[in-house]
């Protein structure tokens, strides 16, 4: 059962890293075409939220190997509970990002 949760959750880390670097660069470029400066910090914002992400994932994934050592199955499971709702934050902001048009009108 182990194995198949390691899988799980090391794919959920590394999408979201994916998805949170992804956002750090649309935010970037958005903070560049904004004409307003309410706009940019809430950019800027973003791009902090999203490197902080991006950061947190790639550290889970460099530990990875030391995380499943000895680890039991409730652990197991409260480390995938915390990666799911990792993923699913980035997730939401990509599909915000998607469904808003991807930043056409700044």
């Amino acid at each position: 059962m182990v194995q198949w949760l390691e899988l799980l959750v090391t794919t959920e880390a590394a999408l979201d890293f994916v998805l949170s670097v992804l956002i750090c660069l649309f935010f970037i470029g958005y903070c560049r075409a904004s004409r307003t400066a309410a706009r940019k910090v809430a950019a800027a914002a973003f791009v902090v939220i999203g490197a902080g992400q991006a950061l947190e994932a790639a550290l889970f994934l460099w530990q990875m190997p030391s995380t499943w050592e000895g680890a039991s199955s409730a652990r197991s499971v409260a480390l995938l509970v915390v990666r799911s709702s990792v993923l699913l934050s980035a997730a939401l902001v990509s599909t915000l990002v998607w469904r808003s048009g991807g930043g056409r009108g700044r």
